[in-house]
């Protein structure tokens, strides 16, 4: 791939679309964008006590374990986590381990624990040592958390790579509890880049790396950002180009986007010009479609590129959003399950407290009404799905998703943004340059949620994942 024609045609493609003649709140930039994870965002929660949660469901199959524990700060990451030097001999990550497994139980007494799939993330989860992982995810499997054929994916930080020992132990411990994918915080092969932005790595490291695990046989995602400050499209075309040479199983390419709280918010604030322009911006994602698809990669379906067996095309979406139930372990992880959204603990003494005193430690969530089910049906299926299916979406709501919203997707299809035919209303791939942006057409208004104190306030501040585009 020679990075000067792909610019080239990425810059073609951003014309040819008109992607820079999208109307103001489709037209992506790092101080609207959110990364869509969470709906409604940390200030529409209301803390826990101010309302009755609905009971959870009789099952858990999705789990998402935080780690909230890194060896420095990034200065793009608003992420709940601190600073530790030695995982290992830090007494305040065996504390929170143990109140981990202390959580899993507590679950266990109200819902059945089938896991079938768990993610590990942070914080940096690889800065544990390989007995403390052990002792976590042995825990687990002991008290039968662990379905049959468990499906888990742990971030990988790149320092790791630096201790060859240490990393094997890691590896064997993942192996040894069915933790077969890992993911690669690989950001970009600029080392100028990683060093601007505190990543604590380098980018030769990605040939060795990605070697390494397909010998040990893991299949492994590679993370890739753009829009970072004064990274320009072609800088981002080299990052593909770098990647696709060691040929990961995926590739996961995110925007990067500037949160109140982060030194990269306090940059920008002093140099507003460090701000990707939405050009530069859009035409990195359209060189990633190119340069991936050619290569043999689809994009499913926004902003993550896999090489799947099975055509995408023929992808039948088989739930809704609204019906998963995602369990949230750890202080500041996120859980859903149908008509909550919550939100554990975001500071490590309240988490704490809950556990010792036996109750769960959701901090803040939201109950949704049927009307905001129906959004999010709509917003987390193009955002994690490549269609929404109208069939499962009329059996749910009771109405076509084009009916339920007519002006929004009269908008949409205008713009050449969406898809729509019988069975399925699918994002074009120039809507999936903005598909954050348009789930935004669809987030109800709710009302803020109260604080109890000026610290509180502090933390929903900075942890508030939302979007701020206004039509």
């Amino acid at each position: 791939m020679e990075v000067g024609s792909l610019v080239a045609r990425a810059r073609e493609r951003y014309r040819d679309w008109g992607v820079g003649d999208l109307p103001s709140h489709l037209r992506r930039n790092s101080l609207d964008y959110y990364y869509l994870s969470v709906w409604p965002g940390l200030r529409h929660l209301r803390p826990v006590g101010a309302h009755e949660l609905p009971p959870r469901p009789s099952t858990a199959g999705y789990a998402y374990l935080h780690v909230p524990f890194c060896s420095g700060v990034c200065d793009f990451c608003s992420y709940f986590l601190t600073t530790t030097r030695d995982a290992g001999a830090d007494p305040q990550v065996d504390r929170y381990l143990d109140q981990v497994l202390a959580q899993v139980r507590l679950h266990q007494r109200e819902t059945r624990l089938e896991v079938t799939s768990i993610y590990i993330g942070g914080g940096t989860p690889s800065i544990l040592q390989p007995t403390q992982l052990a002792r976590v995810l042995g825990t687990m499997r002991d008290l039968g958390v662990f379905a049959p054929g468990l499906v888990g994916t742990m971030e990988l930080h790149p320092e790791l790579f630096e201790q060859p020992e240490r990393l094997d132990r890691t590896l064997d411990v993942l192996a040894r509890h069915g933790i077969g994918r890992v993911s690669l915080g690989y950001q970009s092969d600029d080392d100028a880049l990683l060093d601007a932005t505190n990543r604590r790595h380098g980018a030769s490291l990605l040939s060795g790396a990605a070697e390494h695990l397909r010998q040990r046989g893991f299949l492994f995602n590679v993370d890739l950002m753009y829009g970072l400050p004064g990274q320009s499209v072609a800088s981002w075309a080299g990052s593909l180009a770098a990647t696709l040479e060691v040929r990961p199983d995926s590739i996961s390419t995110y925007f990067t986007f500037v949160d109140p709280g982060t030194r990269l918010h306090l940059r920008v604030r002093r140099d507003p010009s460090l701000l990707a322009t939405t050009e530069v911006a859009q035409c990195s994602h359209i060189a990633a479609q190119i340069a991936l698809e050619e290569a043999g990669y689809h994009e499913l379906p926004n902003d993550f590129y896999a090489r799947p067996s099975d055509d995408p095309g023929g992808y039948d979406q088989i739930g809704l959003p609204s019906e998963a139930h995602s369990l949230a372990l750890g202080a500041g992880a996120y859980g859903y399950y149908p008509g909550v959204q919550y939100v554990n603990e975001m500071s490590f003494a309240g988490y704490g407290r809950a556990i010792a005193e036996g109750r769960s430690p959701v901090w803040r969530a939201a109950v949704l009404t049927p009307g905001e089910e129906l959004a999010r049906d709509i917003m987390f299926s193009f955002k994690n799905s490549p269609l929404l299916s109208a069939k499962l979406f009329r059996q749910r709501h009771g109405v076509e998703p084009v009916a339920a919203y007519p002006r929004e997707f009269e908008e949409l299809l205008r713009l050449g943004l969406v898809a729509v035919d019988e069975e399925a209303v699918r994002l074009t791939p120039k809507g999936r340059l903005v598909v954050e942006e348009i789930a935004c057409l669809f987030a109800v208004e709710r009302p803020l949620g109260t604080v109890a104190s000026r610290v509180e306030e502090n933390l929903v501040r900075k942890h508030h994942f939302a979007p701020t585009y206004r039509r």
